[in-house]
């Protein structure tokens, strides 16, 4: 992963400096490619970012197209969830140009080290043979920023816990024997078993976590995705 803290410089002194010389129409490969690699640091997976404006439909009373950044003025292209990506960078952007008055440099490059990493998702589980993944679900966070994403050591409960990588679809984990339980998607069928508790060696792990799961999953995926007697 590319260094937090110098990409958060780096975005800091770029946005003050467009802010500054109030810059319009010019974007150069070099911070092109530094606003890539800072999206994709905080986890979004874009290709590519270029100047413009992204419009989505606003389904109010008058359902129209409306820009999500408005205060800045690049926007994600190509990738997963780019409006997300974008609406990120655009409040990610306003933080910066918030703080040029009350905060020093240092003061604002930390806080954007602090939202990048604080941005990152949970990391993809193998939940299958073909590649399958199981991620989290999108935090109820417009643009991410803020958000609050699952980590390893959180409480893995019964019902929809996130979802099937590609697929979209959402994944339940729910009781389907004595001993085990099972992931199942509810859009392309995929189910996968799983002890409910693993012995390690001579120490019996439930699993009640995230990390549990990324536990189980790997010996599942070393013993040819089958369980076999512990």
């Amino acid at each position: 992963m590319a260094d937090l803290r110098k990409l958060a410089e780096r975005f800091v002194v770029f946005e003050r400096e467009w802010m500054l010389k109030k810059e319009s129409g010019i974007l150069v490969d070099s911070d092109a490619k530094m606003l890539t690699a800072l999206l994709n640091a905080a986890g979004f997976e874009v290709e590519r970012v270029e100047i413009g404006v992204l419009n989505v439909h606003d389904y109010g009373l008058r359902s129209r197209m409306m820009p999500i950044n408005v205060s800045c003025p690049f926007r994600a292209k190509e990738g997963r969830v780019t409006y997300v990506a974008t609406s990120w960078l655009n409040q990610l952007w306003e933080l910066v140009a918030s703080s040029q008055d009350g905060e020093s440099t240092t003061s604002a490059v930390e806080m954007v080290e602090k939202e990048i990493a604080r941005s990152v998702p949970l990391t993809p589980i193998p939940i299958g043979p073909d590649g399958e993944e199981f991620i989290e679900f999108e935090p109820n966070c417009y643009g991410f920023l803020h958000a609050e994403h699952v980590r390893d050591n959180g409480l893995l409960t019964y019902g929809p816990i996130g979802k099937h990588k590609y697929c979209t679809g959402s994944i339940k984990r729910i009781h389907v024997s004595e001993g085990y339980d099972a992931l199942t998607c509810e859009r392309c069928n995929l189910r996968v078993t799983f002890p409910r508790s693993i012995v390690e060696g001579n120490v019996r792990r439930v699993v009640l976590t995230f990390g549990d799961l990324r536990f189980a999953m790997a010996r599942l995926k070393r013993n040819g995705w089958r369980w076999t007697k512990e």
